[in-house]
């Protein structure tokens, strides 16, 4: 097994899988809990037995995102990270369906709309299930959770409209860390050779920068052992989408080029 991230080691990648199956399951079975105190009438914390249910959800889908990204930076193949995936997407679809506008309200006098946090885990679902080919069933409950904000969104939609059509992707991005890739998907679309080199260019000079902004980056140089992967997931499903030849990325950092050739 040759690891694809080479920022940790094994025994490093391998802790953090076992911690975060662990605390997956402690989590499951905390919910559990929460549930049944809430059907008895009693309160287990000082915040109400929802509240807390709703930070116990978040908490699992920023574990399975971690699980995720160790299991791929280690080097295990597509079955197993299918797997993991698809465990984690009906989690997210379940207690996605769940939320209203009001969960996505952000910043001052706030419209819905999604917090950086809230973004990326979404651009991070879609670009897997993009890159792993899930079924139309599911991702049509997918695009039900991200349908709660109507916000246009290019990057999304743009994924969005790949499997199932009828999606204006003309829009401007709104400013957020992933705004340059609405240029590059303008290039690319135009022509492809220069949206390859657009892309190799943003992952070679900004990626980083901008994945820093959300709060994840040198998580490589932490006493802790954290770092699960740097990964670029968003720039294989547009590779994918838009038909691109990504030899040139074929040694990048950040570019999931295994899982970008992976077989249907």
């Amino acid at each position: 097994m040759e690891l694809r991230d080479k920022l940790n080691s094994l025994e490093g990648y391998q802790e953090i899988i076992n911690l975060n199956t662990q605390f997956i399951k402690e989590r499951f079975e905390k919910i559990e809990k929460l549930k049944k105190a809430e059907y008895e009438g009693k309160q287990l914390f000082n915040e109400s037995n929802s509240e807390v249910l709703k930070l116990t959800e978040s908490t699992i889908v920023n574990y399975y995102i971690d699980l995720i990204k160790a299991e791929y930076s280690i080097g295990l193949r597509k079955q197993e990270v299918s797997d993991l995936y698809q465990d984690y997407l009906n989690f997210f679809i379940l207690t996605g369906e769940a939320k209203s506008a009001k969960d996505f309200l952000y910043g001052e006098n706030p419209t819905p709309y999604y917090s950086t946090d809230q973004y990326d885990i979404l651009l991070f679902t879609f670009s897997l299930a993009i890159l792993l080919n899930i079924n139309d069933e599911d991702f049509k409950k997918l695009v039900t959770v991200r349908d709660i904000v109507h916000e246009p969104d290019k990057l999304l939609d743009f994924m969005i409209n790949y499997k199932l059509g009828g999606r204006t992707t003309s829009v401007e991005m709104k400013e957020n860390e992933y705004k340059s890739y609405s240029s590059i998907i303008d290039i690319a679309i135009t022509n492809k050779e220069k949206g390859i080199q657009a892309l190799k260019q943003y992952l070679s000079k900004q990626w980083f920068k901008d994945y820093k902004k959300m709060g994840w980056s040198e998580s490589h140089k932490s006493k802790h052992n954290i770092h699960s992967g740097y990964w670029s997931f968003e720039s294989g499903a547009l590779v994918k989408i838009l038909g691109l030849d990504d030899t040139p990325l074929k040694d990048q950092p950040y570019y999931p080029y295994d899982m970008a050739h992976w077989k249907e």
